[in-house]
């Protein structure tokens, strides 16, 4: 898996308004245009804050992700609950399996 991919997804989502309309409208389409896995494709669609700087994800491009697509209980005080919430579903999966699309060794 690479933050970077996800970093480029979320960068472009944060200063792009025809990218975020295009995200609300149908979030696997856009995402289907960058190189990301279905645990990465989860995390953002989900917006599993935690789960996302845990992947190495910039927290601060993270945080902007969460402002800008503000709605359906997405404010500052739920971002920060999540943030300092037992470690998500992505880093407790990485720790019991290698994440999907490396190879064991």
């Amino acid at each position: 898996m690479s933050s970077n991919n996800v970093e480029r997804a979320l960068w472009e989502i944060n200063v792009n308004p025809e990218s975020r309309r295009r995200f609300a409208e149908d979030a696997a389409r856009f995402l289907g245009r960058y190189r990301l896995t279905q645990d990465e494709c989860n995390m953002i669609r989900q917006f599993d804050v935690r789960g996302l700087t845990d992947h190495g994800v910039s927290p601060l491009l993270v945080m902007a992700f969460w402002m800008e697509l503000q709605g359906g209980g997405r404010d500052l005080n739920e971002y920060l609950k999540r943030m300092s919430a037992a470690p998500s579903h992505a880093e407790v999966r990485g720790a019991t399996q290698p994440p999907t699309g490396t190879a064991n060794g």
